[in-house]
C-alpha cells in the first residue's frame, strides 16, 4: 500500500480534529502509541486525529489494515467501546506520575501533552475527603460540580461540611427549577385548559412533598 495516498474516508464520523498541537508533541516525544486504522483501499477509518497530527506523513509501521465492508459500523464500534478512564483513577495516576518524575505540575502537564488547568483541577481531586472521592469515583457526584468547587474554597473543610454544601446545592437547584417553570409559564401562550392541567399537577406535587416531609420528621 502506498502510504502517501492515504486519505480520510469520505464517510468518517469525526468532523472536528481538535488538540492536534498537544498530540503532535506527544507523538514527537514518545512515538505513535496507537496505530492508524485503514481499510484495504487506504482510507483512514480510525485514528484520524493521529493522521492529521503526523501531517499525513505516515510510515508503514504506523498503520494497521483491516478488512471491513461496513466502515460506519467499524467506526462506531471503535468509538462506543472506548471507555474513558475513571476520573479518580486518572487523578491518582497523575499524582503518582508527578511523584515518580519529581517534576512540577506544569512540567508534567506539558510532558503528557494535556491542558495545565485540566491537570491541576484533576490532581486537586485527590485532596478531597475519602468519602467525597468515592462519590466522584462512583459517579454520584460530578468532579466539576458546584459542591466540589465550594469545598475547595473553604479551608479545613470536612465531610460534614460537604454534606451541608450538598444540601444547600440541592435546595438551590430545586428552587431554580421552580423559578424556571414560573418564567416559562409567564412567557407561554398556553390556554386555560393547559394551565389548569399544569396547576393540577403542581397541586399533586405539593401534596407529595408534604407527605415526604412528614415521613422525614
Amino acid at each position: 500500500m502506498n502510504n502517501k495516498k492515504l486519505k480520510i474516508h469520505k464517510d468518517h464520523i469525526r468532523t472536528q480534529f481538535t488538540g492536534l498541537d498537544s498530540l503532535k508533541s506527544s507523538i514527537k516525544k514518545d512515538g505513535l502509541i496507537e496505530p492508524i486504522i485503514v481499510d484495504k483501499d487506504g482510507n483512514v477509518i480510525g485514528g484520524a486525529r493521529r493522521f492529521h497530527a503526523l501531517n499525513k506523513r505516515v510510515k508503514k509501521s504506523d498503520i494497521r489494515v483491516v478488512d471491513t465492508k461496513d466502515v460506519l459500523r467499524h467506526q462506531l464500534l471503535m468509538e462506543l467501546h472506548h471507555e474513558n478512564l475513571n476520573t479518580m483513577d486518572l487523578a491518582r495516576a497523575l499524582v503518582k506520575y508527578q511523584q515518580r518524575t519529581k517534576q512540577s505540575g506544569r512540567k508534567c502537564a506539558d510532558d503528557l501533552g494535556i491542558d495545565q488547568t485540566f491537570y491541576r483541577r484533576t490532581v486537586k481531586l485527590t485532596e478531597l475527603p475519602a468519602e467525597l472521592q468515592h462519590k466522584i469515583y462512583t459517579g454520584e457526584v460530578a468532579p466539576s460540580s458546584h459542591v466540589v468547587r465550594r469545598f475547595w474554597n473553604k479551608r479545613d473543610a470536612t465531610y460534614s461540611d460537604w454534606k451541608e454544601f450538598s444540601k444547600e446545592s440541592q435546595y438551590s437547584s430545586i428552587i431554580n427549577s421552580i423559578n424556571r417553570v414560573r418564567s416559562r409559564i409567564e412567557i407561554s401562550d398556553l390556554d386555560v385548559n393547559d394551565l389548569n392541567i399544569i396547576s393540577d399537577k403542581l397541586v399533586k406535587l405539593t401534596n407529595w412533598i408534604n407527605m415526604i416531609s412528614k415521613n422525614r420528621k
